[in-house]
């Protein structure tokens, strides 16, 4: 094949590419901070994914502290509510996150690198998870 026609072959899939996914470029120096506030990594510009990716790996989880979590109320009758150390234990340190706008915890990780097919196991992803007692 030669050096034009696969020159013309790879600009046409290129302006597939971009075309195929959202054209509007974002401020990647404004990006949410709250997870309830961010959109799927898959909808950002091609060219852009990866840009979204180190920003949000740069600055980490999002997890505010001197607030007052909010309590729940459980079958029991009992109060539960997140702990900031849960921040800190092995096991949630690094990826965990919490959104105060939607009071739930979410997952950093799933959110930056979880391949674009969904399953049941979005909790951490989508919807966010606030079962208090199971949190140990």
């Amino acid at each position: 094949m030669s050096k034009e026609v696969m020159a013309r072959f790879l600009n046409k899939r290129k302006a597939v590419e971009i075309e195929s996914s959202s054209d509007f470029v974002v401020d990647v120096n404004n990006l949410p901070s709250d997870p309830h506030d961010r959109k799927a990594i898959a909808s950002y510009n091609v060219n852009q994914r990866d840009d979204v990716i180190r920003v949000y790996l740069l600055r980490g989880p999002c997890q505010p502290t001197g607030i007052k979590y909010p309590q729940s109320t459980f079958q029991c009758k009992e109060l539960r509510k997140f702990k900031k150390e849960w921040y800190d234990r092995k096991e949630y340190k690094g990826w965990l996150e919490y959104s105060i706008k939607s009071e739930r915890v979410f997952c950093l990780c799933c959110y930056l690198f979880r391949s674009e097919f969904g399953d049941h196991r979005d909790t951490f992803l989508l919807n966010g998870y606030n079962n208090w007692k199971k949190s140990t």
